[in-house]
């Protein structure tokens, strides 16, 4: 019977001292007890803030307040195969139209490769320093300028929101234009088709920006 007891009581002190200078040792030896990590994947990654890019030869601009990149819903779902690029207030400002002279091509022409690059969510992406691929952009605030021969920027398009609705159309809500007559027309619904030339297709109206470009610098010309 005594024998059982010192055998408990030797039992009970050996597990006190590993329960007390184990820790320690584990600590020294530069072992820590593994740490518990939340099980889960990032959907908002690697937000940008405040980007201002200037293209230098051209005096193109591209500003936004944020973006970041997430993955789209469907249903109660996120589609982890596919990245969307979402931007706050997004502001792109085309240069003047260069003179026939300096760009040896029509005045249109200086129109379509700017919006195209300027949209485009890859160089939008690079922009803002984020290196996921994306495959389309979410816009909240949407604003394209033209530039003036004294430098003044002229609103084109002024949208709530702006979506990429396949390869080369962006889907506009809550929409203030400018059209080819220099009027300015609201309406709901807008699509800008990034073709060549780009258009802008509202309530049955077609904007040609090219023409519209040619246009204001005509104007300022007469």
């Amino acid at each position: 019977m005594v024998g059982k007891i010192a055998f408990v009581v030797s039992v009970a002190t050996l597990f006190g001292v590993l329960f007390l200078y184990l820790p320690k040792v584990l600590s020294s030896s530069g072992r820590q007890p593994s740490e518990v990590k939340p099980v889960g994947k990032e959907f908002d990654r690697r937000l940008a803030e405040g980007v201002h890019a200037v293209q230098p030869w051209s005096g193109q601009t591209v500003s936004f307040r944020a973006c970041r990149v997430t993955k789209p819903k469907m249903g109660g779902f996120r589609l982890g195969a596919f990245n969307v690029l979402e931007i706050d207030e997004l502001e792109i400002t085309l240069p003047y139209p260069a003179d026939d002279a300096e760009s040896g091509s029509a005045v249109g022409d200086s129109v379509t490769e700017p919006v195209r690059r300027s949209l485009d969510a890859g160089r939008l992406s690079a922009v803002a320093g984020l290196d996921q691929r994306v495959s389309m952009i979410s816009i909240r605030g949407f604003k394209l300028f033209m530039t003036s021969r004294d430098q003044q920027h002229i609103p084109v398009i002024i949208a709530e929101t702006a979506k990429s609705s396949g390869a080369a159309s962006i889907s506009m809500q809550q929409c203030e234009l400018l059209t080819e007559q220099l009027t300015r027309i609201q309406v709901h619904k807008a699509k800008l088709c990034i073709g060549k030339p780009v258009l802008i297709d509202a309530a049955g109206l077609k904007v040609n920006l090219d023409n519209l470009a040619a246009i204001l610098k005509g104007k300022e010309m007469d």
